[in-house]
């Protein structure tokens, strides 16, 4: 898990191995590297992106960690060292080309006789399948090219303007720029009204809630759902799942016990007071607790369902309760180009339905990785059924 945070963190802030071998991690400091570090660090890199299918996109960062570690053995080790970090280095580069239907092409067999006049002394492995020198095919498809999802992912996590790669990532049009203090007709507020921070006004309506919750309540929640966490998981509508490239977490749902709990009863009230909806466990899932360590994250993502029809229950809002302050782990909207910080004892609210039941697709989100501390949140997703007289649907389409 450390050699793939430390993959995924170079792989979105563009970081080179010698700022990492010196222990710079983007201003950070920590103590260097051994060589053997180093090597080990290479090498496991490299096991990522044979093992994975979807991380041949990496493959260049890796190929920056084996050039380096191949230069730097040279003080070191002049045969085992070097031999076994070039080997891997065709091999790595063998596996790309042959992922993306690119083996035995011209480029692939051009890029295999520069190893061989690179590395003259060593001998050539031999491959799955025998290419036809005579007549290689040239290889159609762009080799190391980021998908536009993760560049856009890596880009905003390392602060850059997403609205630059053009097509969907534009900036809102209904930015937000108002602070309030709103009772929002709830007696619950009338003595201590919430202090409101709009986000986004529409598509989708967004608001941050500074002062939402206690440090004493933060800390009993934590007593309450830390020992019981798991590895996070994605949800699909049938099954969750596992998946360390969209999602490295652990969470756990707070249970039913959990839910009659004084503490968790005021949180859901408190959720209905600043939301005016109704959440409670019949119209809201139950509370997840998660912890996000060092380069924890979530791959963009929907919160609705999206095999589901307008005429069946689905996710409506989100409720998310930061617990900590932390050094990134960002909140991400890259179809509006927004970023929301991480802020203790604050909430953020957002919908991904419209008035008229069609799901917000603006609402698509992501967190960027958590580069120093640890990212703690408690999420509450409220459903559309109970909620007719709260929040009536609208025939306004852009509602």
């Amino acid at each position: 898990m450390l050699v793939s945070a430390v993959l995924r963190l170079s792989d979105i802030n563009a970081l080179v191995p010698d700022d990492l071998a010196n222990g710079d991690l983007l201003g950070r400091k920590s103590r260097p590297l051994t060589f053997d570090e180093c090597f080990d660090l290479a090498m496991l890199q490299s096991e990522i992106i044979l093992a994975n299918e979807d991380a041949d996109t990496m493959a260049k960062r890796v190929e920056a960690w084996l050039s380096f570690v191949s230069d730097q053995g040279s003080q070191y080790d002049t045969g085992d060292v070097g031999t076994a970090v070039s080997v891997r280095m065709l091999e790595m580069q063998r596996h790309v080309y042959k992922r993306r239907g690119c083996d035995c092409t011209v480029q692939d067999i051009r890029a295999e006789n520069q190893w061989k006049i690179r590395y003259p002394n060593i001998t050539v492995p031999p491959r799955d399948t025998r290419c036809n020198i005579a007549q290689p095919k040239p290889c159609k498809t762009e080799l190391y090219v980021t998908p536009t999802g993760r560049k856009a992912f890596n880009l905003m996590c390392s602060g850059g303007d997403v609205t630059s790669l053009g097509g969907r990532f534009k900036n809102s049009k209904h930015r937000g720029s108002v602070c309030r203090f709103n009772h929002n007709n709830d007696p619950r507020l009338f003595l201590a009204p919430a202090k409101e921070e709009e986000i986004n006004t529409a598509e989708p309506y967004m608001i941050r809630i500074h002062d939402f919750i206690s440090d004493h309540d933060i800390e009993q929640f934590k007593m309450l759902g830390i020992p019981i966490l798991k590895p996070g998981k994605i949800t699909t509508d049938n099954k969750r799942v596992v998946d360390y490239h969209r999602r490295v977490s652990a969470a756990e749902e707070l249970t039913d016990y959990h839910h009659t709990l004084p503490l968790v009863k005021k949180l859901r009230s408190r959720f209905e007071a600043v939301s005016g909806l109704n959440v409670n466990t019949e119209t809201a899932e139950p509370i997840n607790l998660f912890n996000y360590g060092h380069s924890g994250f979530i791959y963009f993502h929907t919160d609705y369902l999206v095999n589901r029809t307008e005429e069946e229950n689905n996710r409506m809002a989100t409720i998310i309760v930061y617990a900590n302050d932390v050094d990134g782990g960002e909140t991400l909207f890259p179809l509006i180009n927004t970023k929301v910080e991480p802020i203790k004892g604050t909430a953020f609210l957002f919908y991904h339905k419209k008035r008229s039941g069609e799901n917000e697709v603006h609402s698509l989100h992501g967190a960027c990785p958590v580069l120093t501390g640890e990212k703690i949140i408690l999420r509450e997703h409220v459903n559309t059924f109970g909620q007719e007289f709260k929040r009536p649907c609208l025939q306004d389409t852009s509602l």
